[in-house]
């Protein structure tokens, strides 16, 4: 089987990979082991250059790769696939309309990959995105997206939540959730927990809800917390602690609990899954793509729901023997299905449809 994976900018050149860029390696990767994988490099507009896009992403170079031992990309001069046989166009975002382009012109099935709202009418940071931007983007490239999301064979997203919203907006013939590949290695630390750690809070924005860890605070005199990466400038409780951010080990190192109160309607939330990978308990908002990552109920609270969050987190750190069934379980249900063997076996399964 022959992949042409579709992208506007060389995934292998980026020195600080973003996680959609490591998916997408991954990806490629895997697609690798069942059959060949050619890579497509569409020019990157910028930024004022939408009106151009579409010309733009028809340009595509290509530039010769090799993995150690297993994957090869081979090398494209141009855009002219007549004498080549590729199976499907694989597109991730940035990629979608080159993809559409060239299935349309060479007949070949594609299938796009998407974690976010970034082909959707959400606009705003509640949704992970600028206002303006994101909504002037999608003004001008809606339609284009419309033909290419109703044209793809299959549509790939990261959480059955997004899956929902991408059917409720486009008319898909195919969708198919693939949820993201946690990196690093699974620590065998079995949870208890801690009466001296923190807990602890991983924000960046003030749509994740610090105003939230605040109010906890002051109801919470005895517990001390940590907000890592905070953006707030206002002065903290005597019991908050404010840390840049470091690294996941050494914060879930330190921590006994991670809580997410995020105002984001997440896609996914892969830090609660990070979180697990590392025998840390957590508690999210019960909005977006975040429950889907706590497979327990139990673990998740009412959007600020202030005497929830205060419950459940007593109950957590005292060791309420349901709370703890219910951490142990849903630690457990992440190192079983977030993990390189499943995702290797999703995606096969979606290629498989074809055959």
């Amino acid at each position: 089987m022959n992949f042409l994976f579709c992208s506007k900018y060389n995934l292998f050149d980026i020195d600080n990979k973003k996680g959609g860029d490591l998916s997408n390696i991954q990806i490629i990767k895997e697609l690798s082991v069942v059959g060949n994988v050619s890579l497509a490099i569409a020019h990157n507009p910028s930024p004022g250059k939408y009106l151009n896009y579409i010309k733009q992403v028809l340009l595509i170079d290509a530039l010769k790769y090799t993995w150690p031992l297993f994957l090869i990309v081979q090398h494209i001069n141009k855009v002219n696939l007549r004498d080549k046989h590729y199976d499907f166009i694989v597109a991730p975002k940035g990629g979608i309309v080159a993809a559409y382009l060239l299935s349309k012109k060479y007949h070949i099935p594609f299938v796009i990959i998407t974690r976010d709202f970034h082909e959707l009418p959400y606009f705003g940071p509640k949704y992970g995105n600028s206002y303006l931007r994101s909504m002037l983007k999608y003004l001008l490239l809606h339609k284009a997206w419309r033909k290419a999301y109703e044209s793809a064979y299959c549509i790939i997203t990261s959480s059955n939540y997004l899956g929902e919203k991408i059917i409720s907006h486009y008319k898909v013939k195919n969708q198919a959730t693939l949820y993201p590949l946690v990196n690093g290695p699974i620590k065998t630390r079995s949870w208890s927990p801690s009466l001296t750690a923190p807990i602890g809070m991983i924000s960046g924005s003030k749509y994740k809800g610090e105003q939230v860890v605040m109010e906890l605070a002051r109801r919470m005199p005895s517990r001390k917390f940590v907000i890592f990466n905070s953006v707030l400038s206002v002065s903290l409780p005597s019991n908050v602690q404010r840390k840049g951010y470091t690294s996941k080990e050494e914060i879930f190192g330190s921590i006994s609990l991670l809580i997410i109160p995020s105002d984001v309607r997440e896609s996914f939330g892969r830090v609660a899954i990070e979180a697990h990978f590392f025998g840390v308990p957590c508690l999210a908002h019960d909005i977006g793509g975040l429950r889907e990552a706590l497979s327990t109920p139990l673990l998740r609270v009412s959007y600020r729901n202030i005497n929830e969050w205060n419950d459940k987190i007593e109950k957590i750190l005292c060791n309420n023997r349901v709370f703890r069934s219910a951490v142990t379980d849903s630690i457990s249900k992440s190192k079983n299905i977030f993990i390189l063997e499943n995702h290797s076996r999703v995606l096969r399964s979606i290629f498989r449809l074809k055959c």
